[in-house]
């Protein structure tokens, strides 16, 4: 019987009511002890003979009937170092699964759990596999050769080459992280198994200990149970036939007294906890994340209109389309235009003709090229060598697409060469209609941007000054390359056969009072997109 087994059998007997009562109770606890006794001698004898079946193994040799049950202090000292060391690698083991695991974005002490419970589960797989009760020297032989030194030889190299993470840089950093990954995964799984392994060969050269704590504990045991049995069997024979009724009156007393503060006390515990969990609540809010605003990916549009009434001076009116579409691949990449649409107008501005619609192909965007996350990037040096990297590659695919974008720009525009877009040397309409063509594009209204490109000589028979132009409501930018005019549509529109220059000023003059948000400049004027550019700042 334990020690509080027996303070409960003292209580029990203390609390007794009648004199009856208290030999009954006292009987029977007689009757256990003596069976406890004998129970406990019949146990000690087991593990004594247990140790010295042991012991002849683990020496190899005759020991001894009456040898005492103590523990072998150098197998106690092998034990003690195996365990502290099974330790020390399995802190290291759950610092480390605690930190891979907070890298990967889940919580450290998964990483503990998981090397704790990984470690546990191998030691008793080896204890199950390689412990030999009949031979155990040869257990822990099979352990050493087989589960320990190759733990050992990888933990070592998994060192060496973490070490070397430490000093590498640039480009062999890069090539070497599978090295490092491999390293860090081969060093968990040894930190596992020498874990293990120890615990096992500690838990194996241990067993004298555990023997001579088991025989203590019996003999203590029996010791305590022999003690009380005497004691019950003294106060038998004890002729004292009723106890004091104010012995028993006060430990009734004392015991009800007890009874109720208990009660009170886990009252007024229980009370303040609910106070407490009630003051310590707090309203959970759910917080609102705003929305971001989506990007504006509308495509832009290129319209080029081409004044073919003849009134424009053929040469001139030449230059400016080749300057057009010398530049066209520059503002077709820098604008970001994925439709040209090329038109011509003369007597009706407002219904030109289109000539021609090509789709062009759109700029992809730069996609950010990230080599996959390592846990290595806590080091200074890898994680620069990773992002030099990620650079390189992202520019020469950043090269390689816009080469391919160039190149699907120039394919597309090729129909260009086969358009007649200019009108013919002798072609002459009886009027020309460009305010017509600029109240058409003040009426514009899309949502995505609109770059206008106007060659024309601005000389419009219906209207000698022209009138007011409201702005487009849209995206919409206008640029007009000025052709000077034949001198007698100059002197039609004009009233006087001015020169190109002079033509120039008063058409460009008439435009900004007209139409203020129009850009005019010379045919010959070149930088098309800077100029489109200027005005999106505008």
């Amino acid at each position: 019987m334990k020690f509080d087994e027996i303070a409960k059998a003292r209580t029990t007997l203390l609390n007794a009511g009648t004199t009856a009562d208290r030999n009954q109770l006292r009987a029977t606890l007689l009757s256990h002890l003596a069976k406890d006794v004998e129970t406990l001698g019949q146990h000690m004898a087991t593990v004594r003979a247990d140790y010295r079946r042991k012991l002849e193994r683990w020496r190899t040799q005759e020991v001894p009937e009456n040898i005492p049950v103590c523990a072998l202090p150098s197998d106690m000292h092998d034990s003690r170092l195996y365990r502290v060391t099974g330790v020390f690698a399995l802190l290291c083991e759950m610092a480390l699964a605690a930190w891979i695991f907070q890298w990967l974005g889940v919580g450290w002490w998964m990483g503990v759990a998981t090397a704790l419970g990984i470690t546990l589960t191998l030691h008793g797989i080896f204890l199950h596999v390689f412990d030999n009760p009949e031979r155990p020297k040869e257990a822990i032989h099979r352990l050493r050769t087989r589960v320990s030194l190759p733990a050992i030889f990888g933990f070592l190299v998994a060192l060496a080459v973490s070490v070397l993470a430490r000093y590498v840089h640039g480009s062999l950093a890069v090539v070497l992280l599978p090295a490092f990954s491999f390293a860090l995964w081969l060093g968990t799984l040894s930190l596992v198994i020498l874990a293990a392994s120890l615990f096992t060969v500690a838990h194996i050269q241990g067993w004298s200990a555990r023997h001579e704590r088991q025989y203590r504990e019996l003999d203590h045991e029996e010791r305590v149970t022999s003690a009380f049995l005497d004691e019950l069997r003294a106060e038998e024979k004890r002729t004292e036939a009723h106890p004091p009724f104010a012995a028993g009156a006060s430990s009734t007393f004392s015991s009800t007294v007890a009874g109720r503060a208990m009660g009170f006390l886990f009252a007024g515990m229980l009370a303040l906890a609910l106070i407490a969990a009630s003051g310590c609540a707090t309203a959970m809010k759910s917080a609102s994340v705003p929305e971001a605003a989506a990007p504006d990916t509308s495509a832009a549009t290129l319209n080029t209109f081409v004044d073919t009434s003849g009134s424009c001076v053929r040469p001139a009116l030449a230059e400016a389309w080749n300057t057009v579409k010398r530049e066209l691949p520059e503002l077709v990449e820098q604008h970001g235009i994925t439709q040209l649409n090329i038109w011509q107008f003369d007597v009706d501005g407002w219904s030109p003709r289109r000539v021609r619609e090509i789709p062009l192909p759109a700029k992809q965007a730069a996609v950010r090229v990230q080599i996959p996350g390592t846990e290595w990037a806590s080091f200074a040096n890898i994680r620069e060598a990773v992002h030099e990297s990620e650079e390189r590659e992202r520019r020469a695919q950043a090269i390689e697409a816009q080469q391919h974008y160039r190149e699907g720009i120039a394919s597309a525009l090729v129909a260009l060469d086969r358009e007649s877009v200019l009108p013919e040397a002798n072609h002459e309409t009886p009027q020309s209609d460009i305010v017509g063509l600029l109240r058409r594009v003040s009426q514009a209204s899309e949502r995505a941007p609109q770059y206008v490109l106007i060659l024309t000589d601005l000389a419009d028979t219906r209207y000698r000054n022209f009138p007011k132009l409201p702005p487009p409501r849209g995206k919409v930018r206008v640029l007009v390359l000025l052709v000077p005019a034949q001198p007698k549509d100059a002197r039609l529109t004009l009233g006087k056969p001015f020169a190109g220059l002079e033509q120039f000023d008063i058409r460009a003059r008439q435009l900004r009072e007209a139409a203020p948000w129009i850009t005019v400049v010379p045919y010959f004027a070149h930088n098309l997109p800077e100029l489109l550019g200027g005005l999106q700042a505008q």
